[in-house]
């Protein structure tokens, strides 16, 4: 049975060079890594969205270069998963 192993790469968008190079890595040259080794998806948060409440994500980030690094992910077929955790936000921010 081969089992895969999923691997959560955090910080899509500070890390974004860093997790790209790891998912070239893994398909360029799987040898290198332990059999069923997969990324699963990346995780975070855009900086100056009120929605991330559990870390300080300092600084803005233009419109276009949101859609990039989605696109980017996308492209490599990487699910790219936010994570949401401001519990103080209130019906009108949603």
């Amino acid at each position: 049975m081969n089992k895969k192993i999923y691997w959560h790469l955090p910080g899509f968008c500070f890390f974004r060079s860093l997790n790209l190079i790891t998912i070239d890595l893994l398909k360029e040259f799987p040898e290198k890594f332990r059999d069923n080794y997969q990324v699963g998806s990346v995780y975070g948060t855009f900086p100056g969205a009120i929605w991330n409440g559990g870390r300080a994500v300092f600084g803005l980030i233009p419109k276009h270069e949101i859609e990039n690094t989605l696109k980017l992910y996308n492209s490599e077929g990487i699910p790219v998963r936010f994570t949401w955790t401001n519990s103080l936000l209130e019906e009108k921010h949603l």
